[in-house]
């Protein structure tokens, strides 16, 4: 058994991006112990990377939409498990594919689709919400508004980074990722921006204490209205600059 850890954690390195290319929650929540599955795949399967992308590629259009239109009672606990399935199959297929040393501009192009599917899940979140009136129409309306603006400005973010060189065999050093002249300052807040993965893992708990419809709940979900506002107007500047620079 101490062989099997010693072999996996052998692995960690290459098989997984440093905290410096991760998200706060991913690395330290998911990471630790994705690595596991990933190598089990790897060693004892045939199973590629692109499947795995695949599978959550399916999953993650499905799983909110159908969550949503089954909801009951466990609508929050059906969700968040849903989401934290998704978001854990997109560290698999990763790991996977660095592990078996195997990249391809299909797989690129589908793990994108997690950027417009994880969108889908806060929706059906910030819908029932309003349905259950948690939360009035008008901040249901600014949460949508807000979740588009700033998947487009992070998605353009990421098309202007390695990943577009990728997929289309660019050499041109035009297209450097725009994180790199950000300034510190941007740098280190989206490190620390309050995330909605981390609004996924507490929604449970809110649940099963009774506290959806608590002022700590709507405070938790005001902080992250207010950190992604901020975290928007920072990426648009920083990609403003960026294309000013071209």
């Amino acid at each position: 058994m101490n062989n099997i850890f010693k072999k996996v954690e052998m692995h960690r390195s290459t098989a997984q991006k440093g905290l410096e290319h991760d998200e706060f929650f991913c690395y330290f929540l998911l990471r630790p112990f994705s690595l596991y599955f990933s190598y089990f795949l790897y060693t004892f399967t045939s199973i590629s990377a692109n499947t795995i992308t695949y599978v959550m590629f399916v999953a993650s259009f499905l799983l909110p939409i159908l969550v949503y239109i089954l909801a009951d009672e466990l609508f929050y606990i059906y969700l968040s498990f849903s989401y934290f399935l998704v978001l854990f199959l997109d560290q698999l297929d990763g790991e996977v594919a660095r592990l078996r040393k195997v990249f391809s501009k299909k797989g690129y192009f589908l793990d994108l689709s997690l950027w417009f599917t994880l969108s889908i899940f806060n929706v059906a979140l910030f819908v029932y919400l309003e349905q259950t009136q948690v939360i009035s129409s008008t901040f249901l309306w600014s949460l949508i508004s807000l979740e588009f603006v700033f998947l487009y400005l992070s998605v353009f973010d990421y098309l202007c980074s390695e990943t577009l060189v990728n997929l289309f065999d660019l050499k041109s050093d035009s297209f450097k990722n725009p994180s790199e002249r950000r300034d510190k300052f941007l740098t280190r807040f989206l490190k620390i921006l309050p995330q909605k993965n981390m609004l996924f893992l507490s929604i449970p708990f809110y649940f099963f204490l009774e506290q959806i419809n608590s002022i700590y709940f709507l405070l938790h979900l005001y902080t992250v209205f207010m950190a992604y506002t901020v975290a928007s107007f920072l990426k648009l500047r920083s990609l403003l600059r960026f294309f000013d620079d071209l």
